[in-house]
């Protein structure tokens, strides 16, 4: 869960990251419109250059600091980590960011320490991270032990988005580290999942940060009895406070049921988290 500590702005990536040659960030009007983030068309793989379009700093800062944060993409449910001392208009503003690399360089890059240094420019941002604990769900195997097998090595295949060429899932080889529909029933199913990544696909689906206690090693086919609106992130979202928070109850819904079929139980407790503080921050200088 813990993203990092943002309060030092030479990490080792940063300090080697080639920056924007240049970059214009202009303020999107009442009608426009936001578009997905495109890289060279949205093609995947080398590009040299960004067009982010009508995105409030908010999401800037969560796709620089969290999602793309070290020049890799990371998974984690990235609305989980409150984003502390940010002014109204960085989530009601909202930015055209288009910019030009030096040459070619990969989307988790340009996305992460090359966006940070641009807004670190442009916006004058100044961030860090502080860790607290706060109220959380714990997974753990209920009485009667897990109801699901351990995947068979080569029955599903792993996939690497920072690579160009990404294979196609067939039904004898679906995508590992995923949850999709299931074929054999109504409901959806995790192929080659650790405990740990099933955990942060419930915090997402939950909006409460979950914390691996099972002590199962190894991958996992799961079988889940849910819709895909009760897996997905923003299925059954609730608001995070921090550390005030109230300890959660045991959640109710399909999504513990479906757990509880397969012999797991979320139980309240706390974790340790991130949560990101903005510094210093002003609107965008001219281009």
């Amino acid at each position: 869960m813990a993203p990092g500590v943002y309060a030092q702005p030479l990490s080792p990536q940063r300090s080697a990251a080639p920056r924007f040659e240049s970059a214009s960030v202009k303020l999107c009007g009442a009608g426009d419109a936001s578009t997905y983030p495109r890289i060279d068309s949205g093609v995947r793989g080398p590009s040299a250059g960004l067009l982010l379009t009508c995105e409030p700093l908010e999401l800037l800062i969560q796709r620089a600091y969290l999602m793309y944060r070290d020049g890799r993409s990371h998974p984690e449910p990235i609305f989980l980590t409150p984003i502390a001392g940010l002014p109204a208009w960085g989530r009601s503003d909202r930015y055209t960011i288009e910019a030009t690399a030096p040459g070619p360089q990969s989307l988790e890059m340009i996305m992460g320490p090359m966006l940070q240094s641009l807004l670190e420019e442009r916006f004058r941002l100044k961030i860090r991270s502080e860790t607290g604990d706060v109220p959380a769900y714990g997974l753990t195997v209920a009485d009667g032990g897990p109801k699901f097998q351990a995947t068979v090595e080569g029955s599903c295949t792993p996939v690497d988005f920072s690579k160009p060429a990404i294979p196609r899932p067939t039904p004898q080889h679906p995508f590992c580290d995923f949850i999709t529909l299931d074929p054999k029933s109504a409901g959806m199913i995790a192929y080659g999942m650790t405990m740990a990544r099933l955990s942060l696909r419930l915090s997402g689906a939950l909006g409460q940060p979950v914390i691996d206690r099972t002590g199962l090693a190894g991958a996992f086919d799961i079988p889940l009895d849910v819709s895909p609106g009760q897996i997905l992130p923003g299925g059954q979202i609730l608001e995070v406070h921090g550390g005030s928070a109230p300890v959660p109850s045991n959640p109710g819904g399909a999504l513990p049921l479906a757990l509880q079929k397969v012999g797991l139980r979320l139980e309240p407790s706390h974790g340790p988290a991130e949560s990101v503080i903005v510094d210093r921050v002003e609107r965008p200088s001219g281009n």
